[in-house]
Parts: C-alpha cells; sequence; structure tokens
C-alpha cells in the first residue's frame, strides 16, 4: 500500500443492482491528478478512485476540495492497473 497527498474535489456514494442482478456498492473519490502537461494536455485533469462503501463518511463536514492522506492500493485487472482508496488517513488543509 502507499501514502500519498492528494487534492479531493468530492466524493460520491452508490449502491445498486444491475440490470444482470449483479449488487454493487462503493464511493467514488474524485482527486486532481498530478498528470504533467504535454503536448496532448493542457491544464488539470482529474481521477476518479474506487473506495469501500461508507468512506464518505470521512469527507462529511470537511472543506473540499483539500489535501488528504490517503492510503492507496494497485491492483491489477487484466491488462489493466487500477488504483483505488483503502482509507482516509488525514485531512492535511483545504484548498481554495
Amino acid at each position: 500500500m502507499l501514502d500519498q497527498d492528494m487534492t479531493v474535489l468530492g466524493v460520491s456514494q452508490y449502491d445498486f443492482t444491475t440490470d444482470e442482478g449483479d449488487h454493487l456498492k462503493g464511493c467514488k473519490v474524485i482527486c486532481l491528478s498530478d498528470v504533467d502537461q504535454n503536448k496532448d494536455f493542457v491544464g488539470k485533469d482529474v481521477i476518479k478512485l474506487n473506495a469501500p462503501y461508507g468512506i464518505i463518511n470521512k469527507f462529511r463536514g470537511a472543506k473540499l476540495p483539500g489535501v488528504f492522506n490517503l492510503s492507496l492500493q494497485m491492483k491489477t485487472s487484466g491488462n489493466k492497473a487500477v488504483l483505488s482508496v483503502v482509507d482516509v488517513l488525514a485531512a492535511a488543509h483545504a484548498t481554495d
């Protein structure tokens, strides 16, 4: 696992059943990406990270956007690496 300070823009929570009958439950944490500008990209980009259901409660009452120390985990799914939030370790500070 990796602990990293990231600027969190927002968090959403979901809990639903797909048309195929699969139950999906979790959160999406939307952060600023640290991707550098290059010839194909200008400005700030965002990254959406999967997180466990209920983690939204660790952000309630916090000022967003803000910098948070997140515990991250990298898993592979097929040929693709997937980064997810495991825990919120601390709120570093708010950004304006």
